[in-house]
């Protein structure tokens, strides 16, 4: 199951970075490629990269196997007219009771231009046994493709490159190639999200 958007309009770039954009909507695609229709929820929030909520909504939908299709365009014209769109980011989930199908970030205007927030992440490291760690990210502020250097080539990680939402801890697990400690896991780690690439 997968949840996509597509940006109602299109951006040019000039000389100097200089910027038209006639964006002012998004829709939202949904994906089944499973072999049964399954019912579940669409839900979307307009935020600000400082946090602040702009807007939210949920509809159900019902995806068909096989089949991509449009179930929503949200307009954005209201929000722009307040707000700068590198300030905006529309979150967007596939959500099956409490379970998150797929979820994504859209971003109103190309990444580099977007005022990302710099923030510190807080990660702990838990074990279920010897070579199964869990490992929770959280952030004061929106992280972008959040993402963990393992110590050896033949960790394996349920998620990367993720994205960590303001006061909502992020978990995955990691199997390591040899038995480890927590402590020793976490002294091991690296990380780092898209801001600290520049």
């Amino acid at each position: 199951y997968l949840i996509s958007a597509k940006l109602s309009g299109e951006e040019k770039v000039g000389v100097g970075n200089y910027r038209t954009s006639t964006v002012d909507a998004v829709e939202l695609w949904t994906v089944c490629d499973a072999p049964e229709p399954i019912d579940a929820a669409l839900r979307w929030e307009v935020r600000l990269f400082d946090g602040k909520r702009v807007s939210r909504g949920t509809q159900k939908v019902r995806l068909e196997p096989g089949l991509s299709r449009r179930v929503k365009t949200l307009s954005l014209a209201e929000y722009l007219g307040k707000y700068r769109r590198t300030e905006l980011y529309v979150r967007i989930q596939l959500i099956k009771g409490r379970r998150t199908l797929s979820e994504e970030t859209v971003f109103l205007t190309a990444p580099r231009f977007v005022d990302l927030p710099r923030g510190q992440a807080d990660v702990a490291v838990s074990m279920r046994d010897s070579c199964t760690a869990e490992i929770t990210v959280s952030s004061a502020v929106f992280l972008h493709r959040f993402g963990l250097t393992l110590p050896s080539v033949g960790d394996r990680a349920s998620d990367n490159y993720f994205d960590v939402y303001p006061g909502e801890p992020k978990t995955i697990i990691v199997i390591t190639e040899r038995p480890t400690t927590a402590s020793k896991l976490k002294g091991k780690l690296s990380w780092r999200s898209l801001v600290d690439t520049y």
